[in-house]
C-alpha cells in the first residue's frame, strides 16, 4: 500500500463523513417510523385497558401489545445507529481540521507564533517563563528570541515559541 498524502486523507475523511450523514439520516427515518407504527397501535388501545383473558379479542391485543414493543425497541435501536454515526461524523471533521493544520510548514507555523507574540508583548511586559517558573520583564525582541530579565536578576535568552 503505498503512502498517501494529507490531500488524500482528507479527500477520505470526507467520503466517510457523507457516507455516514447517509447512514445517520437514514437511521433516523427508520426510527421516526417505527416511533409513529408502534404509537399508531398503541393509540388504538385505550389507556389502561387490560387483556381480556378468554375474550375473542384476546390474540389480537397480545399480537398488538407484542407490536408496540418491538416497534418502541425498534426506535431505541435506530437512534442509537444514527447517534453512532453522526459520533463518527465528528471524529472525521475532528481528523479533517488536524491534517488541515498539518499541511502549512514548520516554518510557517513559526512565523504565525512570532507575529502572535508581537501583537501581544513588547519590550517592557512581564511575561512568565514556563522553563524557569519565574517572571520577567522582556528587555529586547530579536527575530527568534526574547531576551528576559528575571526577579533574581539573571538574564534569560528564550526562543519566542516558548512564550507565546
Amino acid at each position: 500500500m503505498k503512502p498517501q498524502t494529507t490531500e488524500e486523507k482528507i479527500a477520505r475523511h470526507r467520503e466517510h463523513i457523507a457516507r455516514y450523514t447517509q447512514y445517520a439520516e437514514n437511521a433516523t427515518k427508520r426510527s421516526e417510523a417505527a416511533y409513529s407504527r408502534a404509537t399508531g397501535i398503541a393509540s388504538m388501545v385505550p389507556m389502561g385497558q387490560p387483556i381480556l383473558v378468554g375474550h375473542h379479542s384476546e390474540g389480537r391485543a397480545r399480537r398488538d401489545q407484542g407490536r408496540i414493543h418491538s416497534g418502541m425497541k425498534k426506535c431505541l435501536e435506530e437512534e442509537g445507529k444514527a447517534k453512532y454515526y453522526e459520533h463518527k461524523i465528528r471524529w472525521h471533521e475532528t481528523w479533517i481540521g488536524r491534517l488541515e493544520r498539518t499541511i502549512k510548514t514548520a516554518s510557517e507555523r513559526k512565523e504565525e507564533s512570532r507575529a502572535h507574540f508581537l501583537t501581544r508583548h513588547k519590550v517592557g511586559d512581564r511575561v512568565f517563563d514556563p522553563i524557569r517558573r519565574m517572571e520577567g520583564t522582556i528587555r529586547k525582541i530579536n527575530i527568534k528570541t526574547v531576551r528576559i530579565e528575571f526577579d533574581d536578576g539573571v538574564d534569560w535568552i528564550q526562543p519566542m515559541h516558548f512564550l507565546a
